[in-house]
């Protein structure tokens, strides 16, 4: 059986003041981190987690919080909360990207003009379709992604071209 990975890293240290608390408790659990003197370094060494628990009094506290409409992920979290969500802690992000998360960032910082996401697909045995990676580029304007295999594309593209 293969096991398949995808090691993924923030390329900037987001300023804490630029998240908010919401932000913040979301985005340490999808990613594991270090805190430095200047903020957060992201990055996971398996996978970025899609299924993330935050305790329940946390997550009660953290939907509480007024909404100036800076952050996407309160209006996503207020709009699909699940059922039970006052003793529920467990949170399925698959279908929230934290690249939105990210862009909020961006949005609102007055030092961060871009955040650059690397991530590298690998697999414990050899096999074609386990090694790759991505770029993700966010902006305040937008969210830009490319694999490797989306560049051989467009090589080959340019390629029939000729």
């Amino acid at each position: 059986m293969a096991d398949y990975y995808s090691p993924t890293v923030v390329q900037q240290i987001i300023p804490e003041e630029d998240m908010t608390e919401l932000e913040k408790a979301v985005l340490l659990e999808i990613f594991q981190y270090a805190e430095t003197g200047k903020g957060v370094y992201l990055f996971h060494e398996d996978r970025p987690q899609d299924h993330i628990t935050i305790q329940p009094e946390d997550y009660a506290r953290l939907l509480a919080a007024p909404d100036d409409g800076s952050s996407t992920l309160l209006t996503w979290l207020r709009e699909h909360r699940p059922a039970g969500a006052t003793d529920s802690t467990w949170l399925d992000m698959s279908e929230f990207s934290y690249e939105n998360i990210l862009q909020d960032v961006v949005k609102r910082s007055r030092t961060i003009i871009y955040i650059s996401v690397i991530t590298s697909w690998t697999c414990s045995k050899m096999r074609s379709d386990g090694f790759g990676g991505m770029a993700s580029f966010i902006t305040a304007k937008g969210i830009q992604c490319h694999s490797t295999a989306q560049f051989l594309e467009d090589c080959l593209d340019q390629l029939e071209e000729e």
